[in-house]
């Protein structure tokens, strides 16, 4: 056995207590600062590589890409509504743009109105704002856990990174006008400033709920459901004392959203509620019947379109699955978890699916299998601080260079479609017109949509649809959404008369119809759209209209006619 030797000194004993304690700060002081400076170091060369990588998908992907979807048209012509109303500062109809914004609410086209304005209106410019919210969340995900001394977070941070970067329907979201994207972004911006007690600065409680009213701002489905979950991740972490949630520091936190939501919907608010409630319900013919199918809908579609490979989904899963009886943090307390939760079992629950639907639950579940790897690496390795530097490196090099590799080739290539067939038609019609002309426009094409109109007409001849007196629309779309059961119940001549209604109170001199001329294609748009066939072709029929151009384009099953009013 050893001697123990035993020293005798005159510092009295609190004093060498503390003395040792200054020791043991300091030893551990040392390789904290080391670990913080390499973390931001780290952190940097992670950004710069993010940032090569949205440069790559700009390049291939965005220039030139393809022409987008009804919903993409639908925020584009917003935006190109607010680009205007900023070019020639008219307040007015930037108030008038922003408060008719029922169903969607206005923050995504104030974005990409502004954008437009400093880049120019065009599709790629359109585009920046998905791409750009790719960029802040991969660096939100890595801040997520880089911020944490522990070197195994970093480990935790890069793989949800990885899983985010490399997730194929993240990636071609990041090449498009949806609102996916930048609705994660805002979601884990909420998450990342979201206190974890109400002792923390009053500024940063503000802070926390400015970002949850601006998620209300930008899509009333995102910003509920969250707030939902932060309400229940706090109930769990107070034990359900309901009192607790009537002090004012929570008074501050969950009420300045909802007083941002309130002043956004007293203006007009019938209209609002209505496109609120309008927003929820959306079209029955779109609906999946709750079926065996429908239940599985999900768990078929997530490993294909969230993972580079279906083994991702299934090692994430187990991941998270065996962290849930490993780690503290991955409990109901926690508003990451509350949020995945809710957000999911909603997209499950609700009779429209669709891969998209699944956005938010998922960028969150990469951040959910990020703590569960953090949390099995301190399971399995305990290890000094000092050590985990080591073992930090052997374990990055095999994650991250078959992941450079792999992003190396899908980054540099098209990841949307690049085909612009239905320019052709829709520039057609914009050769067709001229500021001076009041257009009624019949539309049954299910794939040139009336928001394409609008934002090729707006940026094409500087105006928009509405005018300054608000008497008239330079341009109206008729009969759209008028249900075909109930336009094929009359007969040739009421809808004829209807037809000349509407023309009359319109004050149209132009009648522009774009047509399929494929009877699936009409099908389908009545089912969705509503049943404008049958009134288009009653326009040749119009004593004042004549016809002054008509050309079919086969590629596109399409055909546009131009008539002119002459009394």
């Amino acid at each position: 056995m050893t001697a123990i030797r035993t020293v005798k000194t005159d510092c009295p004993d609190g004093l060498m207590k503390k003395r040792m304690s200054l020791m043991e700060t300091n030893h551990h002081d040392a390789p904290s600062r080391s670990c913080n400076r390499f973390g931001l170091i780290f952190f940097g060369g992670m950004a710069g590589w993010t940032l090569l990588l949205c440069i790559w998908l700009y390049h291939y992907t965005i220039r030139g890409g393809g022409l987008p979807c009804w919903d993409e048209w639908e925020r584009c012509a917003w935006a190109s509504n607010i680009w205007y109303d900023l070019l020639h500062f008219d307040i007015v109809l930037f108030w008038n743009h922003t408060n008719t914004q029922v169903v969607w609410p206005f923050l995504h086209s104030w974005v990409t109105g502004i954008l437009f304005v400093l880049f120019g209106p065009t599709l790629e410019t359109a585009r920046l704002v998905s791409l750009l919210s790719l960029f802040g969340s991969a660096l939100i995900l890595l801040y997520f856990f880089l911020k944490r001394a522990d070197p195994f977070d970093w480990i935790a941070g890069i793989v949800a990174w990885i899983l985010f970067s490399t997730s194929p329907l993240i990636i071609q979201h990041a090449a498009s006008v949806m609102s996916e994207l930048p609705g994660l972004f805002l979601v884990l911006l909420v998450l990342l400033v979201w206190p974890d007690n109400t002792e923390t600065g009053k500024r940063r409680l503000i802070l926390a709920g400015f970002f949850m009213g601006l998620l209300f701002y930008y899509k009333y489905n995102y910003a509920f459901l969250t707030y939902f979950a932060l309400i229940t991740a706090t109930l769990f972490k107070e034990r359900f004392h309901i009192r607790v949630l009537l002090s004012k520091q929570y008074d501050l936190l969950f009420g300045l959203p909802l007083t941002m939501l309130l002043l956004w919907l007293l203006p007009s608010f019938s209209r609002k509620i209505a496109g609120l409630v309008g927003f929820a319900l959306n079209n029955p013919n779109v609906r999946m019947p709750f079926t065996l199918s429908s239940f599985l809908y999900y768990p078929e579609r997530i490993p294909l379109e969230y993972f580079a490979s279906p083994f991702f989904a299934i090692a994430s899963l187990v991941l998270v699955v065996i962290a849930v009886f490993l780690s503290k943090t991955i409990r109901l307390t926690n508003p990451v978890v509350t949020c995945f939760l809710i957000h999911f079992l909603a997209a499950v629950i609700h009779p429209m699916k669709d891969a998209r639907f699944m956005f938010i639950p998922m960028g969150l579940f990469f951040l959910l299998t990020g703590e569960s790897v953090s949390a099995m690496l301190r399971r399995i390795f305990l290890i000094s601080e000092t050590r985990r530097h080591h073992a930090i490196l052997l374990l990055l090099l095999p994650l991250l260079i078959p992941t450079f590799v792999y992003q190396t080739k899908v980054f540099r290539q098209a990841n949307i479609s690049k085909e612009q067939f239905f320019l052709a038609p829709i520039q057609t019609v914009i050769n067709h017109t001229q500021k001076t002309d009041n257009i009624a426009f019949l539309i049954s094409h299910d794939q040139i949509s009336p928001p394409a109109i609008t934002y090729y007409l707006t940026t094409a001849h500087d105006i928009v649809q509405s005018r300054e007196d608000g008497s008239l629309k330079n341009w109206n779309y008729l009969f759209l959404f008028e249900p075909g059961e109930k336009v094929r119940a009359l007969s040739a001549e009421e809808r004829r008369k209807q037809l000349e209604y509407f023309l009359y109170i319109f004050k149209s001199t132009k009648i522009i119809t774009i047509q399929s001329t494929a009877p699936w294609s009409i099908a389908r748009f009545e089912s969705l759209f509503g049943g404008t066939h049958e009134y288009a072709e009653l326009v040749s029929q119009l004593d004042k209209f004549t016809l002054d151009f008509e050309r079919d384009f086969k590629q596109t099953y399409s055909r546009v006619r131009v008539y002119s009013f002459h009394p």
